[in-house]
This record gives structure tokens, C-alpha cells and sequence, in this order.
């Protein structure tokens, strides 16, 4: 079942959704808008990855009105009594999804008036559409002047519509041409645009 699928199978609304959308600075996989109103969902595969999902969905509330954890139903008796009280603390919501979808815990409804970052959003989603048939290294930088804190190189894949592959070849190429430079964050490489001298 996909994703989209998977979610309108409880949001039974006249949700418009959206792939791959920066929110609170972090990237959400999937994202739902309706009016005002926008829900951000992370997708997980293991239980075990909840608490950097937790982590990932108060980042999206910083700008959306509701967060969901989507996870897999037979990961689900690997959650424990406080993982879902700590969710519960947060207001942050819980899917359990395979062939159907069930909703184990309701979102809280953060009141925000979202219009104008919904405005921004389907403006960017028209926007990237356009770039996918441009050249690809002029896309990434213009990812990356959008993204002026770094993106990671699976974030840079996600928001060109490339491979992570691909994404990582020419972010190699615009290293070497000394247009962006890398540092390293953890276990993470995070890719930003030289800033001129």
C-alpha cells in the first residue's frame, strides 16, 4: 500500500498532499493541506526509530497544525507504555499501517493560521516541478540557496526528484569547482553554498 493511500484511508477529506516539503527546517516525507491547515507525517519501519521520529515531528509542528508517525502494524507490539505516553505529551499522533490503516493515537491540534506557508509550499511544489528537466548541477544550487543551513545529500535527492547517487556524484563536482562546500556533522555531511569571499 502506499503512502498516500495508507493516509487517505483516515483523512477521508479533501486532503491535497504533498512529497518531500521543508517544515521547521526539516524535511517531511509527506504532508496533508486542507484550508489552513497543514498535518506533516514520518514514516518509519521500526519502533525502535520513534524517538528520532518524535524528535523529526516537533521540528514540523514548529509550522504545521498536526503530526502523525506512520509505522509499519508488525512493529507495533514494540511499542512501549511510555513511548505512547511520551507521544500522547507531545500531541504528536501515531498511524499503524500495513494493509489497513489504524489510528492509534489522535494528533493534538496545534492552532496556527498556515495560510501563507501553504502559499509558499504549493508555490515551491510548482516551482521544483519545473526544475526537474533542468541542468542538474544549476538545480542542486538552487536547492541549496533555498536551504542556506546545509542539507544532507538524501535531503538534496528528495528535493531535485534525483537518485541519492546522482545527487551525491555532482555535490562531489560543485565541491571540487569550490562552489559548495561540506562539513561534517556527526555521522551526517551536511552540503551548503560557499559564501563569497
Amino acid at each position: 500500500m502506499s503512502e498516500k493511500s495508507t493516509l487517505k484511508r483516515i483523512f477521508s477529506e479533501s486532503y491535497e498532499f504533498f512529497s518531500d516539503i521543508s517544515l521547521g527546517g526539516k524535511i517531511a516525507q509527506k504532508i496533508a493541506v486542507k484550508d489552513n491547515k497543514i498535518i506533516a507525517f514520518e514514516f518509519i519501519k521500526h519502533a525502535t526509530v520513534i524517538p528520532t521520529a518524535i524528535g523529526q515531528c516537533l521540528h514540523y509542528l514548529s509550522d504545521a497544525n498536526k503530526a502523525y508517525i506512520v509505522l509499519l502494524s508488525k512493529e507495533k507490539d514494540f511499542i512501549s507504555e511510555s513511548t505512547l505516553g511520551i507521544l500522547k505529551q507531545n500531541g504528536i499522533g501515531l498511524i499503524i499501517s500495513d494493509h489497513e490503516a489504524e489510528l492509534i493515537i489522535e494528533s493534538k491540534e496545534f492552532n496556527k493560521n498556515n495560510l501563507s506557508v501553504i502559499k509558499e509550499i504549493k508555490k515551491k511544489f510548482i516551482t521544483n516541478t519545473k526544475h526537474i528537466k533542468k541542468d542538474v548541477k544549476n538545480h542542486i544550487i538552487e536547492v541549496l540557496k533555498e536551504h542556506s543551513d546545509g542539507l544532507t545529500i538524501s535531503d538534496v535527492a528528495k528535493l531535485t526528484g534525483r537518485n541519492r547517487l546522482t545527487a551525491s556524484k555532482y555535490l562531489a563536482i560543485l565541491e571540487a569547482e569550490n562552489i559548495v562546500e561540506c562539513n561534517k556533522i556527526a555521522v551526517s555531511k551536511i552540503f551548503r553554498l560557499k559564501k563569497n569571499e
